[in-house]
């Protein structure tokens, strides 16, 4: 996949003018709400601007390039904050998951969810959010300079929550995944260890970085490119 192309791509213009006046905007507001995000209670955590999950759903509508096989190809947001993207990717016919530990975002990621399906904007069961820490039982989080790793302290809650079994959580094995998305408050290199021991050869991480930190690409992991400030890596 030439990711250079990927804002060139013929959908480009017209999936973010949907996410705006379309369909799209329709599951947006029904996550938004009238009031903002939880009635204003809580913020959409950082989440993704419109770029960003423009250029995700460029990727979304070329999905029998990137698996052949899958009637419906698995995306997973690390940190998936209120679930907008999960809620994009099922709409767009992927299987979408995402991981969040901060629990009041948790339930609002549920709760939106449970609110795109009954407006009939995505099929139950394409759009699940589990629990936890998204790295996996065993796995070392390494934390760095506090001037660049700013993110710790807030990630410390993370740290305390429990490591998501993505088996029991999501039913499939997370070498099933792919397309991992991570909108930066972890350290690159974490996320970059995560993805090369856990995707499976051909898997893509799309990466949003929000901080200064170093990269030291692991073995059998290629970069592939940036568009829109989203960096993109492939496992060999």
């Amino acid at each position: 996949m030439d990711i250079a192309k990927l804002v060139q791509h013929e959908s480009y213009g017209r999936l973010s003018r949907d996410c705006i006046t379309g369909q799209l905007s329709d599951v947006k507001r029904v996550i938004k709400g009238e009031h903002g995000y939880m009635g204003g209670f809580l913020t959409q955590n950082s989440s993704s601007e419109l770029s960003h999950a423009t250029m995700l759903r460029v990727l979304f509508g070329q999905k029998n390039d990137i698996n052949q096989t899958a009637d419906k190809p698995v995306f997973y947001d690390l940190g998936c904050g209120v679930g907008a993207l999960v809620a994009y990717a099922a709409h767009d016919k992927w299987l979408g998951l995402g991981a969040e530990f901060d629990h009041p975002h948790f339930k609002a990621a549920q709760k939106n969810i449970d609110d795109a399906v009954r407006a009939g904007l995505i099929k139950e069961g394409q759009a699940r959010i589990a629990y936890g820490n998204f790295f996996p039982e065993g796995f070392k989080i390494e934390s760095g300079d506090p001037d660049v790793d700013i993110f710790r302290g807030y990630l410390r809650q993370g740290e305390q929550a429990p490591r998501i079994n993505f088996r029991d959580a999501f039913g499939i094995d997370v070498s099933d995944v792919d397309l991992f998305y991570h909108f930066q408050v972890e350290l690159r290199n974490n996320i970059l260890r995560f993805f090369a021991e856990s995707a499976k050869s051909g898997a893509l991480l799309a990466f949003v970085p929000t901080i200064n930190d170093t990269e030291s690409l692991p073995s059998r992991i290629d970069y592939l490119g940036s568009q829109s400030l989203m960096r993109f890596y492939r496992k060999r």
